[in-house]
């Protein structure tokens, strides 16, 4: 029944050049086809519905007239066997009806065939064809359709149109005649198949330009992100929702920029300057006023219309990277939201960004749609112009119907081709927006610098030489003129109350963060010389919170993580030796199984420096004791960091550092600092069987 009915609405020729055919799907209020496909498709549905009456209501208004032939044909066949009733403007549409009702002013004032109303010279249906341009005195049976052809031929196809329109006001030999509508008609044809094939040259070279760029795109973007530092994180609007919605958007706004829309944007431009020069030749006169009045106008009121646009996409990637950032908070959060009984709250708070978002740009988007409708309405008053000036110079002899009608196809198509130009500025508008936002990304990657040795033998000597650092944004600095040394081998540990600085020194071990003053040294050469990837290869830092990537999914794959190629299998295997899946940030494993993964990736490594931010923070007691002895022996030869609130994770250690409010207060062993009775003392209670009990901090 389907196919019966697209067979009969002409749409099976389209529908069998699709991939999937009669499955193919047609996207957002039929986007994926074009006017008179979707038109073809509305009949056919109508078709399948077999009714009584059919009523037509402009059903070829929206499409071209190669699609309206067809449309029309199709009409033709569903109204054979039933009551159609046909509301046309196009009268070419109506001339096979049985009966032609013509009204006014919702009075019936006439009503015939195309031929008995054609018959009474002042007849209301004559005036609508006379006005229509389907006859200019020639025999109806002669009549010639005539097609202007849009993109880069526009400007030829005035003059054919011209050169066509002086034909038909010929009334003399009537071989003559038809001679040259023969002799035009295929100077229009020959020049639709070069529109053809420039159209089809650009479509295809700006297709695959946009696409191979999108992708191209896509991984630099990607690429640019996961290399920037951390402190780019921490700055407002550089959310994981917002990077991860801009990183799906901004190249694909640059995609369609370098697509189409480029090619339009060309289209109309080249129209634009070809049909001024073309005018300016062939009638300067009336040229000159047309376009010094229009031109100027689509000029100032598209840039106006650009500038709020650009405005307007600020605005909105600003709001909807807040609300997609809020939404990725929720989902990430799901246990939280879900024990709480939080759902209609945030559904309710996230409602209320979207419509304070929309309240915002009301405004914005008023002013748009004014310039819009001025730049897309200046193309009427340049018809209004043209024909009242050219009436002018060819009532005074100045002018002939022939010079008259190429600059007015011109001058109109150049500004319906501007108004086209403008009409893209949205597109343009989110893409400057985009391709700003990924130079800002390119900007920010670190400078390579000097290869680090990499050899762990022996670890590394660190210091820290008057060191000044605050977080971005804060205002006020964590540390002031800090000193500390660690010497190579050590295994040092730093304490302190929540807040005094510890896991920031681990930061800026990692190179997360710059200092703001001062030095940090590795075997006597400051960090910031050694090249970023070099530099980080040479450490191993194990988290309080650990993540498991879901990438691959198993434990073998996260232990492998930033480890080399060349790492021998035995070794993987001798520390985890499963494909246990873990899946999205470790969900199928506890705390402290995630932690020993995380710990067991660190070690693999082989790092000259190994730091750990808490890295038995989450284990039990017995988990604890294996790993601290994992820990012990790994740092035989290397050098490790530690940041610790179970102090009994460190009494081992070679070097202390107690941390106050970001300065050092106290160092040494453990045996010096208790025999101190200072701020390490009274972190530590001593036990009348010499054992250590931790109070809270």
């Amino acid at each position: 029944m389907v196919i019966e009915a697209c067979k009969q609405a002409n749409a099976v020729e389209f529908i069998d050049r699709f991939p999937k055919k009669y499955d193919t799907e047609v996207g957002i209020h039929g986007i994926k086809l074009s006017g008179g496909q979707k038109q073809r498709i509305a009949i056919a549905r109508s078709i399948i519905a077999d009714p009584k009456i059919l009523i037509l209501d402009e059903a070829t208004s929206s499409v071209d007239p190669k699609n309206e032939r067809m449309v029309q044909s199709a009409l033709d066949k569903v109204s054979k066997g039933r009551t159609t009733i046909l509301i046309a403007h196009r009268l070419s549409t109506v001339q096979n009806a049985d009966n032609i009702v013509v009204l006014d002013s919702g009075n019936v004032v006439e009503s015939g065939t195309h031929h008995e109303l054609l018959a009474r010279p002042q007849g209301a249906y004559k005036k609508l064809i006379d006005a229509q341009s389907l006859l200019l005195g020639e025999d109806p049976e002669l009549g010639t359709s005539i097609n202007s052809v849009p993109g880069l031929c526009i400007p030829a196809g005035s003059v054919f149109f011209a050169l066509i329109m002086g034909t038909f006001t010929f009334l003399g030999d009537l071989d003559a005649f038809v001679r040259q509508g023969y002799h035009w008609s295929t100077a229009y044809l020959i020049l639709a198949v070069v529109a053809l094939a420039c159209r089809f040259l650009m479509t295809w070279m700006f297709r695959v330009l946009s696409y191979k760029a999108g992708n191209c795109y896509r991984r630099e973007y990607f690429h640019n992100i996961v290399g920037q530092r951390i402190s780019f994180f921490d700055k407002e609007g550089n959310t994981a929702g917002a990077l991860t919605s801009n990183t799906s958007y901004d190249p694909l706004a640059i995609q369609d920029l370098l697509g189409m829309t480029i090619g339009f944007a060309i289209v109309s431009v080249v129209t634009l300057v070809g049909s001024c020069v073309l005018s300016l030749v062939l009638g300067w006169k009336l040229a000159i006023v047309c376009i010094c009045s229009v031109v100027p106008l689509l000029v100032i009121a598209g840039y106006a219309r650009v500038k709020i646009e650009m405005g307007f996409v600020k605005d909105t990637m600003n709001i909807f990277g807040d609300s997609a950032a809020f939404a990725a908070e929720a989902v990430g959060a799901y246990r939280t939201v879900s024990s709480l009984v939080m759902e209609e709250d945030i559904r309710s708070r996230y409602a209320d960004m979207l419509n304070g978002h929309v309240k915002r740009i009301l405004k914005r988007t008023l002013y748009s749609s004014i310039l819009y409708s001025a730049s897309e309405s200046l193309t009427i008053l340049a018809t209004a112009l043209c024909f009242w000036y050219g009436g002018e110079l060819m009532a005074k002899g100045e002018y002939g119907m022939f010079q008259f009608f190429i600059v007015y196809m011109t001058v109109i198509q150049g500004s319906e081709a501007s108004g086209t130009f403008f009409g893209l500025t949205p597109n343009v508008a989110t893409a400057i927006k985009s391709i700003k936002r990924m130079f800002k990304l390119r900007e920010g990657h670190p400078n390579p610098g000097d290869e680090m040795d990499g050899d762990p033998r022996g670890g590394c000597e660190i210091e820290f030489q008057n060191v000044s650092f605050g977080y971005p944004g804060r205002g006020s600095l964590l540390y002031e003129g800090l000193n500390l040394k660690i010497e190579r081998g050590q295994f040092a540990a730093i304490v302190g109350a929540s807040g005094c600085g510890k896991s920031t020194l681990i930061g800026i071990l990692e190179r997360f963060y710059d200092v703001d003053t001062g030095k940090v040294l590795i075997d006597g050469k400051d960090i910031t010389t050694f090249d970023m990837e070099s530099y980080r290869n040479c450490l191993s830092l194990v988290s309080q919170e650990p993540v498991l990537y879901r990438a691959i999914g198993t434990l073998s794959y996260n232990v492998k993580l930033g480890t080399p190629d060349d790492k021998p299998e035995s070794s993987l295997i001798a520390i985890i030796g499963y494909n246990t899946m873990c899946g999205s940030k470790g969900v199928g494993l506890s705390g402290g199984q995630k932690q020993r993964v995380a710990i067991a990736r660190a070690l693999i490594r082989d790092p000259k420096l190994l730091l750990l931010d808490e890295a038995t923070a989450s284990l039990d007691t017995e988990s604890e004791k294996i790993v601290q002895k994992a820990f012990e022996n790994a740092a035989e030869g290397r050098t490790m960091v530690v940041v610790a609130h179970r102090l009994s994770t460190i009494q081992k250690a070679d070097v202390i550092f107690v941390l106050d409010d970001g300065k050092i207060v106290e160092q040494g062993d453990h045996a010096s600092l208790v025999k101190k009775r200072g701020v390490y003392w009274q972190m530590v209670g001593i036990l009348p069987s010499g054992g250590l009990t931790l109070l809270h901090i």
